[in-house]
C-alpha cells in the first residue's frame, strides 16, 4: 500500500523518480491538482500536487519510503514478516468447465 502523501510528482527527465507515466487527466481540487497518471502495464493512479502538469505530459513519480507499507499476501504469511518469504504464491486450481 502506498499512502497518497507518499507519492510526489516530479519531472521524468530529472532522474530522481521511481516510476514514470503520462498525465491522462488533471483537475483542480481546492488546495492543488489531482492528476490521473497512466502507468504503462499498471493502469491509472491518482497523484495530488501543488503544481499542475499538463495532459499528455510525461512525469515521474517519486515514492517516499515512509508512505509505503508492505503487508503479507495471506493468512499463511501472517506469522512471518512479508519480506521473509520470496516464494511465489501457489497457482490456483482451474475452475471446472460448465456447459
Amino acid at each position: 500500500m502506498v499512502r497518497p502523501t507518499g507519492v510526489e510528482l516530479c519531472a521524468s527527465h530529472a532522474g530522481e523518480h521511481h516510476i514514470a507515466g503520462t498525465v491522462a487527466d488533471v483537475a483542480f481540487r481546492g488546495r492543488g491538482y489531482e492528476h490521473a497518471i497512466d502507468i504503462p502495464g499498471h493502469g491509472l493512479t491518482s497523484v495530488f500536487s501543488d503544481t499542475r502538469a499538463e495532459r499528455g505530459e510525461h512525469v515521474g513519480l517519486r515514492l517516499d519510503p515512509r508512505g509505503c507499507h508492505l503487508f503479507s499476501a495471506g493468512p499463511e504469511g501472517a506469522a512471518r514478516p512479508a519480506s521473509a518469504s520470496r516464494q511465489p504464491a501457489p497457482a490456483a486450481a482451474p475452475a471446472p468447465a460448465t456447459s
